[in-house]
């Protein structure tokens, strides 16, 4: 692909220095027509001054004629002036006139309020006064009423004092009666002394209303004087605007003497005006008709300009056009250029990396075997030979070995090997080359593991392949030589996988998602791309991005993640998340014990009732579909997948929404159920607890109106009866041991570095 690119890259720059050329001559070819043009346009230029010259004495007679014009538009704007001076002033003193009546009119209005606050502030004293004359009656009244009952009191006590000298003989009998009328005359007296308190603050309020009199007859005093203040300030006004009003009408005067001689003299000027006006209609007269003659030979002139012009812009044009459009194919050029150069540093970066990458894995591979067979022991009694030159009993290692017809560095002397010395295997010899001139591999390491093949007497081809740090697949490009389909894109092919008509599988190492400084299992993810042969489709490529693109959004432990949706040699495609596990499909009658089978069904169902929350659904569920991990841990796979992605026929594969996903997981589930093996020939499965077959009853469509119609409805009563089903962990835990010795066996490719 690399080559391609620089094919197309230096045919692209021979075709641009070929542009190049042409244009260069081109622009040659410009350049006279320019000089060419330029004459004319000199000629043009000195025609262009002889006009110019005879407007120039058009525009003088012109300019005579516009300062006549301007100074009678100039006197004629001072009449205006002064019309519209005269009608403001008028305004003005309009308004002042209107201001003066208003003024007055609110004086007249204060002094009618004062003169009512007088007349009221007189009422209300008046009032006072006779208010007061009549409680101070009153209270005379009173005092003479009590002084007259004091007065029969007291005629009354010295009565019965005289009664009672008359009558001491009979004191004791009359002792009560005496009593009776000292109480009553405690009790006027009490009455008395209440009647004299009220007088007394009969009298202080009468004094207080009297002290008041005065400050009441100063205030409406004071108002009075106010009031004739207010009248004379009055008067004031009133005189004044009378006089104002005078020099108004005199001004007024003034100025309608001095308008009507403006307007005499404006008339006079206009009369000169219109004799001038007819003087200059003649001369204008005149004047049109020489213009006439000058325009019919300005117009030929105009008219060979023009068409001079004409041609002129046209070449202008063409060449400005010419001129624009290889500048822009220049800019394209240099842009597909940036974007060649940017592509082709993107593909060495990722054939630097993917090299060392084989580099560190063929060297680790090394240094494990050499670790090895560091690590194995000496049997007793058992001695090496060293063919070549020795040293009496001593054994030495030899300095270099001859392998592949190279001189070999120095390896790890290990006592229990033989010295190798024979000719390599041209099969390896060829591999061998083919990697060092892939750069795939360093020299040393080479040697090394060329050493390891004749010492297991095995090819090289095999070495590699049973380590697990290449692939039949990546051997099989390699020996082909096709280095750029060991990439794709960002990732680097481990595996091809499947192949249908609508897509190829591959396992891939993505550099981009390694977990720490050795590759984890997180960096080997499932990469989908589409076959060529469906970008003819006008509709299956845009599906196939927009559905694995919904799928990316969700991450949950049960479902099978969709990491990364990706164009890959102009054609779309998707990472996946790489599960390793074992197929529903496959799994031992272990599946069917009821606690068991309730594990994975409620695992099951998390994992559709969070893609059917997030918009997604299944449509083609099958047994395949669902893989056990040996942690035990259910992934759901395949959500967000076409459905012509699908292997299942198209007839089969049931309608696309929620309900048919439930049926669907209904059927496999009761699959998982029917693993059971009987015990003895003839003998029946046992068969599952009533709760656990009331809810695989609603999965399937018999149920009618009663069955599911919603993940979340499943995980609820899956929910209640949890507590009813029994942990089965034995044999739970023998199935995942059953799935972890599955995964050691098919495990075909070592995750590491």
């Amino acid at each position: 692909e690399m080559r391609c690119l620089e094919e197309a890259l230096t045919a692209e720059k021979e075709r641009l220095r070929e542009q190049s050329s042409a244009q260069e001559a081109r622009a040659a070819q410009q350049a006279e027509e320019t000089e060419r043009l330029r004459q004319r346009e000199q000629q043009l230029l000195e025609m262009q001054e002889r006009l110019n010259l005879d407007r120039q004495g058009l525009r003088e007679r012109e300019a005579e004629l516009a300062q006549v014009a301007q100074a009678r538009e100039v006197l004629q704007e001072q009449l205006r002036r002064r019309s519209e001076e005269l009608a403001e002033r008028q305004k003005v003193l309009a308004e002042q006139g209107r201001l003066r009546t208003e003024e007055t009119a609110a004086l007249e209005l204060r002094r009618a309020e004062l003169e009512q606050q007088r007349r009221q502030g007189e009422e209300e004293l008046v009032a006072e006064r006779r208010r007061l004359e009549e409680r101070a009656g009153e209270l005379e009244r009173r005092s003479a009423e009590l002084a007259q009952r004091e007065e029969n009191l007291q005629n009354q006590f010295n009565h019965l004092k005289e009664t009672g000298r008359k009558l001491g003989a009979a004191r004791k009998e009359l002792s009560q009666e005496r009593a009776r009328l000292e109480a009553e005359h405690r009790e006027m007296d009490v009455t008395a002394a209440r009647t004299r308190s009220s007088l007394e603050t009969l009298r202080e309020e009468v004094s207080q209303v009297v002290g008041r009199l005065p400050e009441l007859e100063q205030k409406a005093q004071a108002s009075t004087e106010g009031l004739a203040r207010a009248r004379d300030q009055l008067r004031k006004h009133l005189a004044e605007l009378h006089a104002y009003a005078r020099q108004s009408h005199e001004d007024l005067e003034i100025l309608r003497a001095q308008v009507q001689a403006d307007s005499e003299r404006v008339r006079q000027q206009r009369q000169v005006l219109v004799r001038d006006r007819d003087e200059h209609r003649l001369a204008v007269a005149a004047f049109r008709q020489q213009m006439i003659e000058w325009q019919e030979q300005l117009g030929q002139m105009r008219r060979t300009l023009a068409q001079d012009e004409t041609r002129l812009e046209l070449r202008q044009a063409q060449v400005e056009a010419d001129t624009a459009r290889l500048a822009k194919q220049a800019e394209d050029l240099q842009v597909q250029e940036r974007a060649v150069a940017q592509k082709r540093d993107e593909v060495d970066r990722h054939l630097i990396d993917m090299r060392e990458w084989y580099r560190r894995k063929l060297r680790e591979l090394t240094q494990r075997h050499q670790a090895e067979g560091e690590g194995e022991t000496r049997r007793p009694g058992e001695e090496e030979t060293v063919k070549g030159e020795g040293r009496g009993n001593k054994e030495e290692t030899p300095e270099t070995e001859s392998v592949a017809g190279t001189a070999l560095p120095h390896a790890p002397a290990v006592p229990d090997i033989l010295t190798l010395t024979g000719e390599v295997d041209p099969a390896d010899r060829h591999l061998g080359e083919l990697l060092r001139s892939l750069e795939l591999v360093e020299a040393d390491t080479l040697t090394a593991l060329l050493v390891e093949a004749r010492k297991q007497r095995r090819s090289l081809r095999q070495i590699l392949l049973a380590s697990g740090c290449v692939t039949l697949y990546q051997l099989a490009l390699i020996e082909a030589g096709n280095l750029d389909g060991l990439m794709l894109g960002p990732v680097r092919v481990v595996d091809r996988l499947r192949v249908t008509a609508h897509e190829i599988q591959y396992r891939v190492f993505d550099p981009r998602r390694v977990q720490d400084s050795h590759d984890g299992p997180g960096a080997f993810v499932v990469l989908r791309h589409l076959a060529e042969a469906e970008m003819h489709d006008p509709i299956r490529p845009d599906e196939f991005r927009q559905r694995f693109a919904a799928a990316a959004g969700i991450r949950h432990p049960h479902l099978a993640a969709t990491l990364e949706v990706l164009e890959v040699a102009g054609r779309p495609a998707v990472l996946q998340e790489w599960v390793a596990g074992l197929s529903s499909a496959d799994w031992p009658p272990l599946a069917a014990v009821p606690g068991v089978w309730f594990r994975l069904v409620c695992q099951a169902a998390l994992g559709l009732h969070t893609a059917h929350q997030a918009g997604l659904v299944h449509g083609h569920l099958e047994p395949g579909r669902f893989l056990l991990n040996g942690q035990g841990l259910l992934k759901v796979c395949g959500f967000g997948e076409p459905p012509w992605l699908s292997s299942t026929p198209a007839a089969d594969q049931p309608a696309d929404d929620h309900l048919a996903d439930l049926l669907a997981l209904g059927q496999v589930a009761a699959g998982w159920a029917a693993l059971a093996a009987p015990k003895r020939k003839g003998a029946r499965p046992k068969p599952l607890p009533e709760p656990m077959q009331a809810i695989l009853y609603r999965l399937t469509p018999e149920a009618g109106e009663n069955r599911y119609l919603s993940a979340s409805l499943l995980l609820e009563d899956l929910d209640r009866q949890s507590a009813n089903v029994p942990s089965n962990t034995e044999a739970w835990d023998r199935l995942l041991r059953h799935v972890r010795d599955q995964e050691a066996e098919e495990k075909g490719i070592r995750q590491s570095a």
